[in-house]
This record gives C-alpha cells, sequence and structure tokens, in this order.
C-alpha cells in the first residue's frame, strides 16, 4: 500500500480503520449536503431523499442533481437548460486536447447562444458548444469532435430525464415542458424554432421552398394521406434518389402513428397554460410566455406528458 497516496499516517489496522471511518462520514455528509440522503441523529441511520433515488436511478453524480436544484426554476428556459444541462458534472472529464480552445473560438461564433470566452479551454464550455453544434449540424473541425460529441449525445439524455424527474417532483410544469422540449431537440438535432420540415430525412434549409403552400409537416401528413403522390411531387422538384424519397415516406409513416390517445383528454384537461385542439391549431406557451406554434413539437410533448399522467385517477 502506498502510504503517501492514502495520506495515511500509518498501515496498521487501527490507523487504516481511522481512515476509512473518517472517509465513509466525509461522503456521507457531502451526500446530504446534495440533498440526497437524511442522517439519523443517532449517526446510525440513513434515509434516502428524492434527489438521492433520482441520483442513483440515472447513475448521477450528487453534485449534478445538487447543481440542478440551485440553478433550475419555475421558468427556466430552453436556453438556459441546455447551459445548466453542460455544466453538469458528468461533462467534467470531456477532453480538452492541445489547441482546442483555438478550435473552440473559431465554432462559438457559429453558434446562436453566447459562449464565454474565457472558458474556451473547460470541458463544461465544450460540451455547451457540442451541443449547440449538434442542433446547428454544424460541421466539425476533427473526428475527435465527433467522438466526443457521441459521448455528450450519449450522457445527455439520461441527464435531461433526471432533471425531468427533479423539476416534476417540483410541481414546475413550464419547466417541465421546457426540458421535454429540450430532449426532442437533442433526439431531431434540431433548434426548437427550425421548421418542422427539416426533421425529414435529407431535407436542410435550402431545400424548405420545396414545401412551400404547407405551414407544418403535420398539414402535409394530413395531405398525403388522402394524395399519397404529394410527396413523390415535392421531391421530384429536386435532385432525390428514389431510396431517399422511400425513406421520406417511411419517416412520415412512423410520424402519423404518433397519435394522442383521447381516453386521456381529462387529463389534460388539468394542465395550465396548455390549450390542446386536435388539429393543425394546436399551439402552446413556453416558459416566457412566447406561442409554440409547431403543432408536431406540441404534440409529441403532449403526448410524452399523457404518459408521464397515465397513472393518475
Amino acid at each position: 500500500m502506498v502510504v503517501s497516496y492514502y495520506e495515511l499516517d500509518d498501515t496498521d489496522p487501527e490507523h487504516i480503520n481511522k481512515y476509512l471511518s473518517a472517509l465513509v462520514e466525509k461522503t456521507l455528509r457531502e451526500i446530504q449536503s446534495s440533498g440526497c440522503i437524511t442522517i439519523a441523529e443517532d449517526n446510525y441511520s440513513i434515509e434516502p431523499e428524492t434527489l438521492g433515488r433520482i441520483s442513483s436511478y440515472y447513475y448521477l453524480n450528487h453534485a449534478t442533481v445538487r447543481m440542478f436544484c440551485e440553478q433550475l426554476s419555475e421558468q427556466s428556459s430552453t436556453e438556459g437548460i441546455l447551459k445548466i444541462l453542460s455544466d453538469a458534472k458528468e461533462y467534467a472529464e470531456l477532453p480538452v486536447r492541445h489547441n482546442e480552445d483555438q478550435l473552440n473560438a473559431d465554432l462559438a461564433p457559429k453558434l446562436p447562444l453566447e459562449v464565454n470566452k474565457y472558458t474556451l479551454d473547460d470541458s463544461h464550455t465544450k460540451a455547451y458548444i457540442l451541443l449547440q453544434a449538434h442542433l446547428c449540424r454544424c460541421p466539425l473541425p476533427s473526428t475527435d469532435y465527433l467522438t466526443d460529441t457521441k459521448s455528450v449525445m450519449d450522457q445527455a439524455i439520461r441527464v435531461l430525464q433526471a432533471m425531468l424527474d427533479l423539476v416534476a417532483d417540483a410541481g414546475w410544469l413550464c419547466t417541465s415542458l421546457q426540458v421535454i422540449l429540450v430532449l426532442q431537440m437533442l433526439i431531431q438535432g434540431r433548434w426548437l424554432t427550425d421548421s418542422s420540415f427539416l426533421t425529414l430525412p435529407h431535407i436542410n434549409f435550402s431545400q424548405e421552398t420545396l414545401f412551400r403552400g404547407y405551414r407544418c409537416l403535420p398539414e402535409l401528413m394530413y395531405q398525403y394521406d388522402t394524395k399519397p403522390e404529394i410527396l413523390k411531387k415535392i421531391f421530384s422538384q429536386s435532385e432525390f434518389t428514389r431510396q431517399q424519397v422511400d425513406e421520406s415516406n417511411v419517416s412520415h409513416d412512423a410520424f402519423h402513428r404518433q397519435e394522442i390517445d383521447c381516453r386521456l383528454k381529462k387529463h389534460v384537461q388539468l394542465l395550465p397554460r396548455i390549450a390542446v385542439a386536435v388539429g393543425l391549431r394546436a399551439t402552446a406557451e413556453d416558459g416566457e410566455g412566447r406561442k409554440m406554434n409547431d403543432p408536431l413539437i406540441f404534440m409529441l410533448v403532449v403526448q410524452r406528458l399523457l404518459r408521464m399522467l397515465s397513472g393518475w385517477k
């Protein structure tokens, strides 16, 4: 045993026992300070708290849930949630290699949300940049950045799910909606403000004009049900292969199967600040009172909420 590494005075059983006891006590006090456990007055029994259960279920560092409690609020925005996500302890070990601070500086101006120019060599700042680059679908400067993006995304979903459980337990409906939207944004690789047509395979910003005359993807889906040839007509205006057209048809079918269970409509009526209208006029308000006019995104949000509420009586 390397005595200096463990900061031990000696290796006899008594000193080792004292060291381990102090280490356990220090660890428990840190976890308690994060609100994850409660230590009884007798110092012998330990009870888990809600934060501890969430942290354990999603394999999160206790410092992450503590940070969530400190920074999240009842009116957190999608932008704020994205920043809080990047500050999670799980990204503390994200590598920032030699000269990558300069690469981060080159990427930052291309992103919609401001990046702190004084922390470009920080792991959390790099995670923030990679999350935004993923949503913007920006070209990355190296294969290392592609690997790092995959690592960031692998962590992001479970961290956001834990965040959703935390804000739902606090009763913050608006923030819960924002977290769900950020989840959907990361899964789709698109910003909330992007056109829903961009979720179709092989469609980019330069091809949005192909869908002029349609307000959103659900409207196109409705037309497709009565006129299946409509997609072929649209794609014939550009240089799409037969395989790409077929993939778009499959994508449409997948979206179409995501239907809201009307039997749970009574639960939706319990949700404040949400107006559910079946069809193309479905709207909602985000945490800042702005209208979300994309029915596809709204339907996905409501569907997630309905699943959460399905156990209510």
